[in-house]
Order: C-alpha cells, then sequence, then structure tokens
C-alpha cells in the first residue's frame, strides 16, 4: 500500500513537472544551427544519458570485481593444493 501511495505521488509530481516545462528551448549544437525543442525532451534526454552512464559505470566496475574475486579464488585453491612451505605440512619446526 505505502509502495502504491509512493508511485501515484512520484507519477503525479513527474506529471507536474512535465507540464511545466513544455516551452520550446533553443538547443545549440558546435556544427549546425540551433535547434528548437521542447524543454522536457531535452531534460528528459539528459536524464536517461545519466541513467545509461551509471550503469555502464557500474557493470564494469562489476566485472572487475567478478574477474578480482576470481582470481583470488583461484590462488586460494593454489595455496590450499600446494603448500608454500613444504618444511612445516607435519608441524614440526626446525631449528
Amino acid at each position: 500500500m505505502i509502495r502504491l501511495l509512493i508511485a501515484v505521488v512520484l507519477t503525479f509530481a513527474g506529471a507536474t513537472f512535465a507540464m511545466a516545462n513544455t516551452h520550446h528551448v533553443p538547443l545549440s549544437l558546435l556544427v549546425a544551427e540551433p535547434v528548437e525543442i521542447r524543454l522536457i525532451f531535452l531534460l528528459m534526454t539528459t536524464f536517461l544519458a545519466g541513467v545509461l552512464f551509471a550503469s555502464f559505470s557500474v557493470l564494469i566496475r562489476s566485472a572487475n570485481r567478478r574477474r578480482r574475486l576470481r582470481t583470488i579464488k583461484k590462488e586460494m585453491r593454489v595455496a590450499v593444493v600446494e603448500p608454500s612451505t613444504p618444511d612445516l605440512v607435519d608441524g614440526s619446526v626446525e631449528a
């Protein structure tokens, strides 16, 4: 019930924001003449580009962490199978 209420409030706020930003603004690119587009389209495009960039960044970070974890697990398996100091395997210490 709380989620539905939050969804309704956010939808209403988003619709109000969209209705308040319907006027045309000039979008000036470096290589072309300025183009008149609605402000809400410019804002939403910028927002979606930010979401895509953040998602891509998280995806790359996650892949790097998985690769690092795989390497650490492999090193741990090698360390357990082959002890680095064979003299100390039986627990005795030579002095």
